[in-house]
């Protein structure tokens, strides 16, 4: 099959969009530093589970909120990181032989606010009208 000189071009272009499309993305900027109590990340039966969280590089820019959960499914504790003074903790004691998880979430952007004095937020309520359903027929 002998393509012809317009296909080939289509072709060519084709392949040259493409490859800037899948063209890979550079690291994304850390924000947070998390350094565990024991390096190796494990701990005995009654040891104090724990890391310390410090701001990255780059100033943060959201509030965080972090879940402990046991095995990735009992939540045994929730709260906020505070980075005020420069560093916070995440940790619980360990009671019984398990694999402890740590979900960390932002959930307030501080893009807007050049402190990080973290605030909640509430959002804007909109008033939903009551609308009836249209008759079925």
């Amino acid at each position: 099959m002998i393509m012809t000189p317009i296909r080939t071009r289509f072709l060519f272009a084709l392949l040259a969009a493409a490859s800037f499309g899948f063209a890979q993305r550079g690291p994304i900027d850390e924000q947070l530093i998390f350094t565990p109590d024991h390096a190796s990340g494990i701990y005995d039966v009654g040891e104090t589970v724990g890391w310390t969280v410090t701001p990255g590089p780059v100033t943060p820019t959201f509030a965080y909120k972090w879940t402990i959960r046991r095995n990735n499914a009992v939540v045994l504790k929730e709260g906020k990181l505070d980075l005020s003074s420069g560093k916070d903790k995440i940790e619980i004691t360990g009671d019984q032989p398990e694999m402890i998880y740590v979900a960390v979430e932002p959930y307030a952007n501080l893009a807007a606010d050049s402190t990080l004095t973290l605030l909640p937020i509430r959002p804007h309520r909109r008033a939903v009208p009551a609308v009836a359903p249209h008759p079925v027929m």
